[in-house]
């Protein structure tokens, strides 16, 4: 098993579903215009959107269940940017400073058009 090359093919910097941002060592990463998280990749290693986790259900020890938990969450802040945020359990929660992120997912406007101002309908 390896990593992937670092980078987008030229297949995924053509599709509108990629966009790349680049970290600055918060544990927020903004993805302006992020509707749905499709993918998620930091450098060349691809970060799951959830995870399975066993979960002890009593104090024995001897009965658990599978609970879901998400690995990236996108949010909206107070003043209404979409970030994406990380689970602690990943890399602290942060997203590493001038590593690039590559996000696939459902976006508002087309790659590269340009943002409506604000009040535009």
């Amino acid at each position: 098993m390896f990593h992937e090359i670092v980078g987008l093919s030229a297949k995924q910097k053509a599709s509108a579903d990629y966009r790349s941002f680049e970290g600055d060592g918060s544990p927020y990463l903004k993805v302006p215009g992020l509707k749905k998280i499709k993918a998620v990749r930091v450098g060349q290693v691809d970060v799951p959107l959830t995870i399975e986790q066993q979960i002890p259900t009593d104090a024995t020890l001897k009965n658990f269940e599978t609970q879901t938990v998400e690995m990236v969450k996108l949010v909206n802040t107070p003043e209404g940017e979409q970030v994406l945020l990380r689970n602690l359990q990943s890399n602290d929660g942060m997203w590493q400073k001038g590593v690039p992120v590559y996000v696939a997912g459902d976006w508002e406007s087309a790659k590269g058009a340009a943002p409506k101002p604000e009040g535009a309908q």
